[in-house]
């Protein structure tokens, strides 16, 4: 009997020992994924801080706060906030959103986390897409994301349009952010070929808040087309920016 319990001991210390061999390999493995995913979050940061910069290149700080792996990661443009100043919903469950000039896509990716799944945001400038694909990429986010020129109007409603119209619904929420002085015109020649209810645009500085000359040029095309538009608020974050809110009667 004291052999046997010999045995049995022996053979739950071997036991033992294996499950803690592959405990450690386990942990190991674990700690180096770890270590690598951290890795990761350090250079993104590191390659947006570089290349997602507004005017390109040109700044220091990140131009828009943005969200990765669990932080919020600050920008002189506060996405959060600007969300709250443009009255978008904390609840944006299968809203279908286009975001004209998305930079970073920071937007984007707040729709996203909000319920948003149909998402599409457009720049003409590659590094800024290539930044916000990596963003939404290590969160997990499904965004399509292109570089297009806003101005080459027809090339960019097709694109947009069968994008869209594949799921046969319309496009619920545009975001057209401090866009307006880089397109002109072409951004409402735009809107003329798209199917949408709500239009969120957003002046470039305006010191003369509503009298500002672009700002004046923005809701004379508005009211043009017999568009129902209102002033919903000033993002002061920067410089001063007026916000539209514009849906078609």
């Amino acid at each position: 009997m004291a052999d046997d319990k010999k045995v049995e001991r022996v053979e739950e210390v071997n036991e033992l020992k294996h499950e803690l061999k592959y405990t450690k390999k386990e942990y190991e493995k674990s700690s180096q994924e770890l270590n690598s995913s951290r890795q990761e979050i350090i250079e993104l940061k590191e390659k947006i801080a570089k290349l997602s910069q507004f005017p390109h290149k040109q700044r220091k700080e990140n131009y828009q706060s943005y969200y990765l792996d669990g932080e919020e990661v600050g920008g002189s443009r506060n996405t959060l906030e600007r969300m709250e100043l443009m009255k978008i919903p904390e609840n944006m469950e299968n809203i279908t959103v286009l975001d004209l000039g998305c930079n970073l896509g920071s937007i984007c990716c707040e729709s996203w986390k909000r319920g948003a799944r149909l998402i599409m945001g457009l720049d003409y400038e590659k590094d800024y897409i290539e930044c916000a694909r990596d963003l939404a990429r290590h969160n997990g986010y499904s965004i399509n994301y292109m570089v297009k020129d806003l101005t080459k109007i027809e090339e960019i409603s097709i694109y947009i349009n069968s994008f869209f119209t594949s799921t046969k619904r319309p496009i619920n929420t545009i975001f057209a952010l401090s866009l307006y002085k880089h397109v002109k015109g072409a951004l409402f020649d735009v809107l003329d070929r798209l199917s949408w209810h709500n239009c969120i645009i957003e002046s470039n500085n305006a010191p003369d808040g509503l009298e500002t000359p672009h700002v004046k040029e923005i809701i004379q095309h508005i009211e043009k087309r017999n568009w129902k538009w209102e002033h919903i608020g000033t993002d002061s974050t920067r410089s001063p920016r007026e916000i539209l809110q514009v849906s078609k009667k």
